[in-house]
């Protein structure tokens, strides 16, 4: 999803998005265009996972850097940073590997559940690939898939056609209620009552923690 905003020009601006176009690629790209630009990444669900990616782009300035830093640790998280690349650490790593789950599912190599408890138990993971990608979403996770083949252009990032035939049969994941698991719609109206309204434009420019939460 993209928006349109318009700040002052000394604001820091912080892309809550793990696979658009880089910061460093701006659309208008002038220094001052990017040094008050950092991107931010809540994993999901924001109000269970403690981390935050922090990625700095070509020009991000430390004061903008530090600014997004304190106001992650303002709101309990640990911090990462990466460099400003699709997919930044977590989901590079992590959307490949949904991604073969579902050639394994595809191929007929395993279950849904043996998949999952085969990660779950042979590499303590708290939760399967396959479920991991309900909970995500299975429509942004082939989002972010295609970014990353459409970008990187490696046949590795290529989305595996079962989640393809997922999405656009509608089965979404946690989000209404069906994915590779069924789950009660309800659990998507709980997790999002969980979810911490923050004001991240009040006082984002301080580096001391002043925000309305």
């Amino acid at each position: 999803m993209h928006s349109s905003v318009h700040c002052d020009h000394h604001l820091p601006f912080a892309r809550p998005s793990v696979a658009p176009p880089p910061l460093s690629r701006p659309r208008h790209p002038t220094r001052a265009a990017t040094d008050g630009q950092v991107g931010m990444h809540f994993m999901h669900p924001a109000p269970v996972v403690p981390l935050v990616e922090l990625a700095k782009g070509m020009h991000t300035s430390q004061q903008t850097y530090e600014s997004a830093r304190s106001l992650a640790q303002h709101l309990g998280k640990s911090v990462c940073v990466s460099m400003d690349r699709p997919g930044f650490l977590v989901y590079r790593l992590l959307m490949p590997l949904i991604n073969e789950a579902f050639f394994l599912l595809s191929e007929g190599v395993g279950t849904a559940e043996d998949i999952d408890r085969s990660m779950r138990l042979g590499t303590n993971m708290q939760s399967g690939p396959l479920r991991m990608a309900d909970n995500i979403g299975l429509d942004t996770c082939l989002y972010i898939m295609r970014t990353l083949h459409t970008q990187f252009g490696d046949s590795k990032y290529r989305p595996c056609p079962l989640l393809v035939q997922y999405v656009d049969g509608g089965l979404l994941g946690v989000k209404n209620g069906r994915g590779v698991f069924q789950y009660d719609p309800l659990i998507h109206d709980v997790i999002h009552a969980q979810q911490p309204h923050v004001n991240l434009t009040h006082n984002i420019s301080n580096a001391a923690p002043s925000y309305n939460v």
